[in-house]
């Protein structure tokens, strides 16, 4: 089979995607989550380093940061992994 020309490519872009809602809310979340979990990292390194000397109940900020990011990096994943799993039996079902 031969490539799509320019003309059918222009008129497949006019039709509207068969998603559903649930599927177009998710690809709208998931970049969301995505750069969350870079941001969270990123965060937890600098509270890490500028409040290094800095103690809340016996503890530094910066272990509280540890302490507290770590379980939200690993809540952020598997809410990607479960929603990706979720999307492709979506798919799966739909075909």
């Amino acid at each position: 089979m031969g490539r799509l020309s320019l003309a059918e490519r222009i008129s497949a872009l006019d039709r509207p995607e068969e998603i559903e809602e649930v599927e177009a809310i998710w690809h709208s979340i998931r970049p969301i989550l995505a750069v969350s979990r870079i941001v969270l990292v990123i965060l937890i390194i600098l509270v890490g380093e500028m409040f290094d000397d800095e103690y809340i109940n016996g503890l530094t900020v910066g272990l509280w940061a540890i302490v507290i990011g770590i379980p939200m990096f690993i809540l952020i994943s598997f809410a990607l992994i479960f929603g990706d799993r979720f999307d492709s039996q979506e798919e799966e079902n739909a075909s």
